[in-house]
């Protein structure tokens, strides 16, 4: 069973599987061993705060985007609030 934790005092239900998935999916175009994935933040950070140069394209970041909407869904699914929900 998924743990279950306290989040503001309201008890929440760990997807555990959702990390498998988060991995799965980045695995599609990126590496996913080491720390790559705390890399890839950091290679959007740097994009973002130093800017892309004028003549560079969406391929130039198509990984990195695509690693953000990833984030986006595991972070969407990996904590249920068990009020409300049949998990209890």
């Amino acid at each position: 069973m998924d743990p279950i934790i306290n989040i503001d005092g309201e008890p929440c239900f760990v997807n555990v599987k959702e990390y498998q998935n988060f991995v799965d999916q980045c695995r599609d175009f990126m590496e996913v061993d080491g720390n790559s994935l705390q890399v890839m933040t950091q290679i959007i950070s740097d994009q973002l705060i130093d800017g892309l140069t004028d003549d560079a394209n969406i391929n130039d970041i198509r990984a990195q985007l695509k690693f953000l909407r990833e984030v986006g869904f595991f972070l969407r699914g990996i904590v249920t609030p068990l009020v409300g929900s049949d998990l209890r």
